[in-house]
């Protein structure tokens, strides 16, 4: 079974502010070789209100289950709040997800600033089921800040675990608040607290494994590395892959993409695809540079990490 613990859908542009689709446009336009335009165009043509795009990307790549996580940008940059309110944008999320009970699962997501947070947690957690709550610092706070700390003890109190973003971010976002070093404090204050950090840091891997391998309750997955293949560092990729679990454990790795639904068309790489592939194919040639992973490392990887952490069915 693969269970892919980190997954995004949007059923319309009011789910972001506009600025946020103008920089993820240019973005994929730089990464795809297509204009800003065309870019523009595929993602209003991959809002899915249904689920049924999540649920064919998930066919064709060959995951069972998936977390949809929703993610609050609407306070970074004043003045600039989704058109939808994030309460509504939870529950419509979660809709979309009981469409598909036997394949989706629901994470709440807020910002802490908010001045009703507290109250969209509970919501998430006890009226919508939620099995994480997506934090995105980015937006202008740090995890240590003491206004996250009421949405942490009621976590806690649930045995619900919070999920960080860690790692670069475009702008207007700030990347320093996503810097591995900031979790320490909130990790040390709040021992019983899951800590599940997508994207393992990404290019700061090395702290993020420094600042887990002394708090034991932080776990992370390695979303959003693919480019390492697409840039012709693959064996690089694998060597630290297994880098990463020999220091942190195999038990504290889950298996992500951070994928957002983009529909499928042959005119753009089938990065989905390609990311599971990566991950589930080993190739003979990274086994014979000496890198191997046991059935039970993958096993857990895959799904066993994701139910216990997450107490997914």
């Amino acid at each position: 079974m693969i269970i892919d613990a980190h997954t995004h859908l949007f059923g319309s542009k009011d789910w972001w502010p506009q600025w946020v689709w103008d920089a993820v446009s240019s973005i994929q336009a730089a990464r795809s070789g297509k204009p800003v335009e065309f870019m523009a165009r595929h993602r209003d043509e991959s809002f899915d209100s249904t689920g049924n795009i999540a649920i064919a990307n998930m066919d064709r790549a060959g995951v069972d289950k998936a977390v949809v996580c929703v993610v609050d940008l609407g306070l970074a940059v004043p003045g600039e709040d989704t058109k939808i309110s994030i309460e509504e944008i939870n529950r419509l999320t979660c809709e979309i997800v009981k469409k598909h009970p036997d394949r989706l699962y629901f994470s709440v997501g807020v910002d802490p600033r908010r001045r009703n947070a507290l109250e969209i947690l509970e919501m998430g957690v006890k009226e919508l089921g939620a099995k994480t709550v997506k934090l995105y610092p980015a937006t202008g706070w740090s995890p240590s800040d003491r206004i996250a700390y009421p949405l942490y003890e009621r976590c806690a109190d649930w045995g619900v675990p919070v999920n960080f973003h860690t790692g670069p971010v475009f702008g207007p976002m700030k990347s320093k608040f996503t810097h591995p070093l900031l979790l320490d404090e909130l990790a040390s204050d709040f021992p019983d607290l899951g800590i599940y950090c997508t994207h393992c840091g990404h290019g700061s891997y090395m702290e993020m494994l420094a600042i887990a391998r002394a708090r034991t309750n932080i776990f992370c997955d390695m979303a959003a590395w693919l480019a390492w293949f697409y840039s012709g560092e693959g064996l690089e990729f694998y060597r630290t892959w297994r880098y990463i679990t020999n220091m942190l454990g195999a038990g504290r790795m889950l298996f992500a993409s951070d994928q957002t639904g983009p529909k499928f068309t042959p005119e753009l790489k089938d990065e989905y695809v390609d990311w599971v592939t990566a991950v589930t194919q080993i190739p003979d040639w990274v086994r014979d540079a000496g890198i191997t992973f046991s059935q039970e490392e993958l096993e857990g990887y895959f799904s066993k990490n994701a139910i216990r952490l997450l107490k997914l069915d």
